[in-house]
């Protein structure tokens, strides 16, 4: 990705005797072409394993979170499984879980700005 600016100023004489500055400024963003890009689907628990995502399960009634072992699954023969139709429940109160992907470029552990530290 580029920008490119252009800057144009002229001084000019009217017919009638006045001066004047003319300025022209034009801005051209150049991006890749929409082929050059190579879009990416998330759909399985393999796909997640090869991009680096993680998958976070949450039960709201008892409040925890846990990661998803998408390697277990995987071992387990479910890696071609869609992780967006799985369903989920909480080991301690059976209630199901809701699912959040999370990026790899996602905070680490702790880090965070958003959650409290404990202390």
């Amino acid at each position: 990705m580029s920008l490119d600016l252009v800057v144009d100023i002229a001084f000019a004489i009217k017919p009638c005797g006045m001066r004047y500055v003319s300025l022209r400024l034009r801005m051209r963003y150049n991006r890749r072409p929409m082929s050059t890009i190579k879009p990416i689907t998330i759909e399985t628990i393999d796909d997640l394993l090869d991009y680096g995502y993680t998958l976070a399960l949450n039960c709201q009634p008892c409040d925890r979170w846990v990661m998803a072992d998408l390697e277990g699954m995987k071992e387990a023969g479910r890696g071609q499984q869609s992780y967006v139709e799985m369903k989920f429940k909480c080991s301690k109160c059976g209630e199901t879980a809701s699912k959040q992907l999370r990026s790899p470029l996602a905070w680490k552990e702790g880090q965070s700005p958003f959650t409290a530290n404990p202390t």
